[in-house]
């Protein structure tokens, strides 16, 4: 037993130490743990210190459960974990007195993780579910009468029996790869074996000194995406690009980005590259299509360019640059309504001439041309203010 070779460590202070089980990727065997679980004071008593959000535990679950992809000193941590919550058992449905939960990361379907070979022990063959990468697992209790804090406790066999009934029934579906689909849909020809293309990341895009983009490479059978979509404007610019967001969010598309995963954000570079070009008067002209706006409401966006050539995430953050500073702000000024007020001397929207100055405004912006001039000067300017790694980008045009 475990707890016999691994005597519980001594209390230290305001934090003291429960027990977790990883479900390692490449093992059957599950792996018992101490973690430190820190203590913070509370009006009405003593509680384990644990928000959805963020760190509830040393190690954290991120230290734990690594990423297969995240680059060597990058602090981008969007591979961010998500989470389920066993409430009840699974065969009676009789609710349970804790809670048990499933951490694993975000893009365990698209990082290039191996299946589970727990979860595959489950499946007992039946293969109908994917579950890739290391799997932990902790329990715990939430207290009312602490405003719903949690309180860690130590996992116990019979929490593990229920982990192996969610796995069983819970989970994405085993069937053709989306990478396939994306072959058959919208690629020019077929992937080679080691895809390459861009990590968009929904939490650091703001944050001065992280990455929000970074390089990846996946084994193209390993990597599985869903909900896609195409760019038409870089299409226009010829750097087609496709966008795809990451299969765990596929159940809960309907919820907000506040609501996804575990404090997942909102991922807003879907929403600047996913333009309509339909230069015909009426709601389409500028906007994004309304189950494109659902699908990236939240999480990590993976991006590749449609005619196979690489895409590098230098490339993307220029892209996503020239359409916040020169694409939407030129778009935004031929909406109808801005039309309208312009020439309301006029009385009327002047249908023929609005479409002729949007068609104007695409062959002039919206086009290599524009973009190459537009990626020499942004790429003079991040190399001015240090970023020594600019010297190094080369355009879109020239890969």
């Amino acid at each position: 037993m475990f707890i016999n070779a691994n005597p519980r460590p001594t209390k230290e202070g305001k934090t003291e130490f429960k027990l977790v089980v990883l479900l390692p990727e490449d093992s059957t065997v599950p792996q018992f743990m101490w973690v430190k679980c820190f203590i913070e004071k509370t009006d009405t008593a003593t509680a384990r210190k644990c928000k959805v959000h963020r760190y509830q535990f040393s190690p954290t679950p991120h230290e734990i459960i690594k990423s297969p992809i995240e680059p060597p000193g990058n602090e981008d941590r969007n591979l961010l974990l998500n989470m389920r919550e066993i409430f009840y058992h699974g065969k009676t449905n009789a609710h349970l007195d804790h809670k048990i939960t499933l951490w694993f990361r975000e893009e365990f379907l698209a990082d290039g993780s191996r299946p589970n070979k727990y979860a595959l022990g489950c499946l007992r063959g039946k293969k109908k579910r994917d579950w890739r990468g290391p799997i932990l697992v902790s329990a715990n209790i939430e207290t009312e009468s602490l405003g719903h804090a949690y309180l860690y406790q130590d996992v116990v066999p019979s929490d593990l029996q229920l982990v192996r009934h969610y796995i069983m029934n819970n989970g994405e579906f085993v069937g053709e790869s989306y990478l396939d689909e994306f072959e058959n849909g919208v690629a020019e020809s077929r992937l080679p074996e080691i895809v390459t293309g861009v990590r968009v990341s929904c939490q650091k895009q703001n944050s001065a000194g992280h990455l929000a983009y970074s390089n990846i490479k996946m084994e193209r059978g390993l990597a599985r995406l869903i909900c896609g979509g195409r760019s038409r404007t870089t299409m226009l610019m010829e750097i087609p690009l496709y966008l795809m967001n990451t299969p765990i969010f596929k159940d809960k598309v309907k919820q907000s980005a506040a609501e996804v995963g575990c404090g997942m954000a909102e991922n807003h570079v879907p929403w600047v590259l996913l333009r309509s070009t339909d230069i015909e008067v009426g709601d389409f002209w500028n906007q994004v299509e309304d189950d494109k706006i659902v699908t990236f409401s939240a999480g990590s966006i993976i991006a590749f360019r449609k005619d196979g050539k690489q895409l590098t995430a230098r490339h993307l953050e220029a892209v996503v640059a020239y359409h916040l500073e020169v694409i939407i702000p030129k778009m935004t000024d031929l909406s109808e309504s801005a039309w309208k007020e312009r020439n309301k001397d006029k009385g009327k929207c002047d249908t023929e001439k609005l479409e002729e100055a949007r068609k104007e405004m695409l062959a002039n912006f919206v086009c290599k041309a524009s973009f190459e001039k537009f990626f020499q000067e942004y790429k003079q300017k991040k190399i001015e203010s240090g970023d020594a790694e600019w010297a190094k980008a080369v355009s879109p045009y020239e890969v």
